[in-house]
């Protein structure tokens, strides 16, 4: 009898780890999309293809840990992806948490690649605690095939570049990444972008539209916030936590309204909450939480889908998973 009880022990550990570890395994099964975008990564440009509607997923927080909570992870992300068909994957920051090992981001990393459609990310505060340096993490990241990452140093923060996308002979809309880091960006950010934004209007002749991402919301969402439950009409969705915004204050909002490019701003770190609000000609726009680690509502959790139309219009979709 003893012996039949180990048996049938051994056979209940087996088919046990099975069961668990069949979605991490089978994670990369991935489909292959394709994008209407071509990477031309030596001047910082997304070129497109056929002249249509140009889709940008967010996804956030994906919070990559042990094998188990990184299968089911993962597989919210691939399942936001073939849902949304985009052209450019942006992830707003923390894409690690605290255990998270090189191990976890070789996966992740050619987990990404094996959609074949370009993408970007920005460092979260929960990147800078994982058990990898910042530096092995902007090494591997830059090794991406067809990740866009840079490592962009400013002052200690990293993973501060631009991209932007043209369609034929013009330039149509930048794409602005910055890392927040643990509290915020510093003034550095501030005359970081403003420079930025100075070179691809005087080369272009004309004042670019752009989007920024980055991970933790800066502290103006507190005023659209208000004017937004004065004015509801300017806003949408769930806020089921406070408003966790930087603690620093860069300037940088300063420096958004006197260029008057930015038209979209978007950020992840509050895993509960799903605002959009239209202030100051502004969209203030939190992603979903697109990973089962931490804390999480799961009916708030995909991503959102951003539409640069054929006129350069924007648009918006939730991708709910």
């Amino acid at each position: 009898m003893k012996k039949v009880a180990l048996a049938l022990l051994f056979i209940i550990l087996i088919a046990g780890t099975i069961f668990f570890l069949y979605i991490p395994l089978n994670i990369y099964n991935s489909e292959v999309f394709s994008s209407n975008l071509v990477i031309d990564e030596d001047n910082n440009l997304l070129i497109v293809k056929e002249n249509k509607d140009i889709k940008i997923l967010q996804l956030s927080d994906v919070q990559i840990n042990n094998i188990v909570e990184m299968g089911y992870s993962l597989d919210i992300v691939k399942t936001t992806i073939k849902k949304a068909n985009p052209d450019l994957i942006v992830l707003t920051g923390d894409n690690l948490n605290k255990d998270a090992t090189i191990w976890y981001l070789e996966r992740f990393r050619d987990f990404m690649d094996s959609f074949e459609i370009p993408w970007a990310l920005v460092y979260g505060n929960h990147d800078y605690d994982a058990n990898i340096s910042i530096e092995t993490q902007n090494q591997m990241y830059e090794s991406s095939k067809y990740g866009l990452f840079q490592t962009g140093y400013i002052e200690g923060y990293n993973g501060n570049y631009y991209y932007n996308i043209k369609r034929g002979d013009e330039v149509v809309y930048t794409l602005i990444f910055m890392d927040s880091h643990q509290d915020g960006f510093i003034n550095r950010h501030a005359v970081w972008y403003e420079s930025t934004i100075n070179k691809i209007t005087e080369k272009n002749g004309k004042v670019i539209p752009s989007m920024m991402f980055f991970h933790i919301p800066i502290e103006n969402l507190k005023d659209a916030y208000d004017a937004y439950l004065i004015d509801p009409s300017i806003g949408s969705g769930n806020k089921y936590e406070d408003l966790n915004v930087q603690s620093t204050n860069s300037n940088i909002y300063s420096k958004i309204k006197k260029l008057g490019s930015t038209k979209l701003i978007a950020y992840g770190h509050d895993h509960i909450n799903s605002l959009m609000i239209n202030y100051d000609d502004i969209l203030f726009c939190y992603g979903l939480k697109t990973g089962r680690t931490s804390y999480y509502n799961r009916f708030l959790m995909g991503g959102v889908l951003y539409t640069i139309k054929t006129d350069n219009s924007l648009s918006y979709e939730k991708i709910y998973v």
